[in-house]
């Protein structure tokens, strides 16, 4: 007697057999999280009633008296004496100067009076300390000298070309009168909010079927949608790109500077404008600075396998050089960055001595303002607040790590966002479309207080 069994093929396998236990129910594959704009969004957008148009300008000023110096350019005259102020004779020197920072760009009567350190060019020996006396002509100067700490004689060293000259004070005589009056203009940098959309639609068939996986298609994708709307918004606030920039020195590109004037953008196949934002990612690429000499440098490539204790103080130096936030900096690591500095665990890392020292780095807390887990990678200069973004996971920059300060970004919005239920109503379509819908951009402004490190 055959013994009826379950069928491998057939009309049992395909339309007799339940394989669903719970039919109604399904695994779902989502990005955990996408930390940088949930961050914006709960730092609150700017009031759509104060931004009068989706092109929008930011002033800023990087206060450039905070690193005032200039350099000898060309080969200046001697000091007199044997560069002794002591002497009977004032020792003075004549020079030409360039490389002017965080002073008028062109010498001018205002410049009197300042008091300066004078270095060779790699800032290793000191020649002396001197006094700005006489302006010449709008690039050459007289330096009267007042002495060297570091020569018993305390006389001068002869200058030569490339000299830096840093200034530390002002010093004016006992019945001077007020000096010449100078004044830092404000810059601006400039965006524009970019109209994002994704729709989805369902037939009214569909529907109304009862679906195994999930009864409710209509809401499935609609779950779906707004999932995949978000990373796309928090890629666009990282990864976008404005044409012709927002403003600033261009340092990874040949310094050139992008003008703020005009708002010219692409078009589409209809001849619409499109606005873009400038997203953090290419700001960065594009204003920051790389140059290890640099101490403004806010964009570091370092390779995880070669980083050493060293590398680790002085970059934290530098990213804490504008702390507005108490010495506590929150950064966006992609997995692999994350994965770095939990590797790093007990041992630490080594000098450049070949020692190595503890990095302390603790264990796993939760922002209850947003549910987000971060650990603490306390710096000798600050502490860094590391969260995992894995909208970098799987990319090319899964080693990087972000670190903003909140108060030069934001989200700005031109339109709020929406939802848009059933957009599709003429001639009667079998089917339900609906759609989500963003116009907003990236505040951003002073790149030098934001950094990036990337990790290989």
């Amino acid at each position: 007697m055959a013994t009826y069994t379950l069928g491998t093929s057939g009309e049992q396998f395909n339309h007799r057999r339940d394989f669903y236990p719970r039919p109604n129910n399904m695994a779902e594959l989502y990005p955990s999280s996408t930390p940088f704009l949930s961050r914006l969004y709960q730092m609150g957008p700017i009031d759509i009633s104060g931004l009068p148009d989706p092109t929008y300008s930011m002033f800023e000023y990087e206060a450039g008296w905070r690193y005032q110096y200039f350099s000898v350019n060309g080969s200046p005259s001697a000091w007199s004496n044997s560069g002794n102020p002591a002497h009977a004779s004032y020792t003075d020197v004549t020079i030409d100067v360039d490389g002017i920072t965080g002073l008028p760009s062109s010498v001018d009567s205002s410049w009197v009076g300042l008091q300066v350190w004078i270095y060779n060019e790699d800032q290793t020996t000191l020649k002396g300390v001197a006094r700005v006396h006489s302006i010449t002509d709008s690039d050459t100067l007289t330096l009267r000298g007042i002495g060297n700490p570091t020569v018993a004689a305390q006389t001068m060293t002869a200058l030569a070309d490339n000299d830096h000259l840093r200034v530390v004070a002002t010093a004016y005589g006992e019945s001077s009168e007020s000096p010449e009056a100078n004044s830092e203009e404000l810059t601006s940098v400039r965006n524009s909010c970019q109209i994002s959309r994704l729709s989805y639609q369902v037939s009214t068939i569909a529907m109304k079927a009862n679906m195994r996986g999930n009864p409710n298609e209509l809401l499935r994708q609609r779950k779906n949608k707004t999932n995949e709307f978000k990373l796309h918004e928090s890629k666009k606030m990282l990864y976008g790109y404005r044409l012709n920039g927002i403003g600033g020195t261009a340092y990874g590109a040949s310094s050139n500077a992008d003008a703020t004037t005009g708002d010219s953008h692409i078009a589409d196949s209809d001849s619409d404008t499109v606005r873009t934002t400038m997203g953090l990612f290419s700001a960065m690429l594009r204003y920051g600075i790389s140059d290890d000499t640099n101490s403004q440098q806010n964009v570091f490539s370092r390779v995880s396998a070669s980083y050493t204790y060293d590398d680790f103080v002085d970059d934290s130096e530098k990213i804490f050089q504008y702390s507005t936030d108490g010495g506590v900096k929150v950064a966006y690591c992609g997995p692999t960055a994350l994965s770095f500095w939990s590797k790093v665990g007990a041992d630490g890392l080594k000098t450049s001595g070949g020692k190595r020292e503890t990095v302390m780095l603790t264990n796993p807390e939760t922002d209850r303002s947003l549910g987000l887990k971060f650990r603490e990678l306390h710096t000798p200069h600050g502490v860094v607040q590391l969260v995992r973004d894995d909208v970098l996971r799987g990319t090319p920059e899964t080693g990087w790590m972000y670190i903003i300060d909140e108060g030069n970004i934001g989200l700005v919005q031109y339109e709020a966002d929406m939802f848009r239920q059933n957009i599709k109503t003429d001639n009667a379509p079998n089917y339900q479309k609906d759609e989500l819908y963003a116009n907003n951009g990236l505040k951003l402004c002073l790149i030098k207080s934001h950094a990036l490190i990337k990790f290989a």
